[in-house]
């Protein structure tokens, strides 16, 4: 449930703060990139709630997802 809701809040900044949360994070305002980020991150949360509903296996593969993404954009 914490991946599902903190990505969706992430979605929520990248696609809609555009400008905030690139100043926040340090990269130039204006950066179709953090569209890109915004939408990876919906992903994510749908995945995440998704995970809630499905249970079983289908959570590790939305873990192993989340993992990778992150490990890449530290």
């Amino acid at each position: 449930m914490q991946v599902g809701l903190g990505s969706l809040w992430a979605f929520l900044g990248h696609a809609f703060m555009l400008d905030i949360i690139a100043t926040y994070i340090g990269w130039p305002t204006g950066s179709p990139f953090q569209l890109e980020v915004a939408f990876a991150n919906l992903s994510f949360g749908v995945l995440g709630l998704l995970s809630w509903k499905f249970r079983g296996e289908f959570w590790m593969a939305t873990i192993i997802g989340f993992s990778v993404f992150y490990l890449g954009a530290a």
